[in-house]
């Protein structure tokens, strides 16, 4: 019997926009900290559910997380990283969706993620975002 997982992403989806006020970012956070290996990792879940332009919904973004790492970006690895990623220009908030920027597209194809195998896109996402060579 197969899982609807995406019930499951729903749900977590639910419960981070419901403890935010709908909003992927509540406020701007002072100092978001160093970058961290999550944010590689939730920059290219973002690019995953995007494609070539759409916005990218959270319960996408958590699915594509999983795909990618086997496992869930938790609230502050998304919370931080959308902070950080928006900090570096490289992200739009738009309520509770969210879109790469021209910037951070035109920063992935630079570093040689666009089409890239996984691993080539991790090595070009941690490159960008500066996150440390660990990763979540």
């Amino acid at each position: 019997m197969a899982k609807d997982y995406m019930k499951t992403y729903r749900k977590l989806a639910n419960r981070y926009l419901g403890e935010r006020r709908g909003v992927l970012l509540a406020e701007t956070p002072g100092d978001p900290g160093p970058p961290e290996g999550s944010d590689a990792w939730l920059l290219m879940s973002i690019l995953t559910v995007q494609g070539d332009g759409e916005k990218a919904e959270l319960a996408d973004i958590l699915a594509a997380s999983d795909a990618i790492n086997h496992t869930i970006l938790l609230p502050a690895e998304l919370e931080g990283g959308f902070a950080r990623l928006q900090g570096l220009g490289f992200l739009t908030l738009d309520g509770a969706t969210c879109s790469v920027t021209a910037s951070g597209r035109e920063a992935w194809q630079k570093a040689g993620g666009k089409g890239a195998s996984l691993s080539r896109q991790w090595k070009a996402a941690r490159k960008i975002t500066g996150a440390p060579e660990s990763s979540s």
